[in-house]
C-alpha cells in the first residue's frame, strides 16, 4: 500500500474509491476474498498495456475497441474479470494511458484457465502529466467501462 502523499491526486482517488464500491454493492469481489481489488504486478503481466501505451505515445493514436456483446456474455455465463492498466511518460513529448479488459473462466473440457480480451483502449494524455497519474487515469477508465456494463446489465 502506498500513501496519498499528493492532496491534488485525491479527487481521482476518492472517484476510484468510489468505483470499487459501487463493485461491491453489485456483488462483485476479488477472485479470492483476501485479495485487493487493485494489485501491482510485475511488467511481464503487463504487456499488451504496456504495448497499447506505446502506440499511443509513439504515434499520437487513440485506440478505443470494447467488445460490450463479449463482456455481457462472460459476465453472464459465470466469468472472472481481469484489468490490466499502464502509463507512460515521455518527458515534454507525451504521455498516454491504457488499459485491457480480459474475461477469464475455467475450461472443464481443456481443465485450464481460459482468458479472452474484451476490450482494449489506449489514449495520449498533456505531456506535463505524470507516470504515476497517467497509470491511475488508465485503472479508472478501465473501472468505468466495467461499471458501465454491469450496471446495463443489473438494469435488464
Amino acid at each position: 500500500e502506498i500513501p496519498l502523499l499528493e492532496e491534488e491526486y485525491r479527487p481521482l482517488f476518492v472517484r476510484m474509491g468510489r468505483r470499487v464500491a459501487t463493485l461491491l454493492q453489485l456483488g462483485w469481489q476479488p477472485l479470492r476474498r483476501q485479495d485487493k481489488y487493485v494489485t501491482r504486478r510485475p511488467r511481464c503481466w503487463n504487456k499488451q498495456a504496456d504495448y497499447l501505451c506505446n502506440i499511443a505515445m509513439n504515434e499520437n493514436q487513440k485506440i478505443d475497441c470494447i467488445d460490450s456483446e463479449a463482456i455481457v456474455g462472460g459476465i453472464r455465463s459465470g466469468c472472472n474479470i481481469r484489468t490490466h492498466s499502464d502509463g507512460g511518460l515521455r518527458r515534454g513529448l507525451a504521455a498516454a494511458s491504457a488499459w485491457v479488459i480480459k474475461g477469464c473462466w475455467y475450461d472443464r473440457d481443456l481443465q485450464s484457465w481460459r482468458h479472452g480480451r474484451w476490450g482494449t483502449c489506449a489514449c495520449t494524455l498533456p505531456p506535463q502529466v505524470n507516470c504515476f497519474v497517467a497509470e491511475a487515469l488508465a485503472l479508472e477508465s478501465a473501472l468505468e467501462v466495467i461499471l458501465g456494463i454491469l450496471q446495463r446489465l443489473n438494469l435488464n
